[in-house]
């Protein structure tokens, strides 16, 4: 299963390892890591629109880290409602 992120940009829900919203991270440990992370491992889902979420992830590409457009909220809604899913599907 994946994750939409927006636009053309989907994550497989394997390799999500964060959701976070982007106005909760201005002070704190993850926005200082968020900061250190190369450029490279950078994914700005849709640049043009304003970024309210912060996904973090780790798969066969290394780590990445991708700005979207879409709430926090959202994208953790959408998540419990693909692994629901792919439960039923395996029962």
């Amino acid at each position: 299963m994946v994750l939409h992120l927006s636009g053309d940009v989907v994550l497989p829900l394997r390799e999500l390892v964060a959701i976070l919203d982007i106005k909760a991270l201005e002070e704190s440990d993850t926005a200082d890591f968020i900061r250190r992370v190369r450029p490279e491992h950078i994914v700005r889902v849709s640049p043009h629109e304003e970024q309210k979420s912060v996904v973090l992830a780790l798969g066969d590409h290394g780590h990445r880290v991708y700005f979207s457009p879409i709430s926090s909220a959202t994208l953790a809604r959408r998540t419990a409602f693909l692994q629901t899913f792919e439960q039923r599907e395996r029962d």
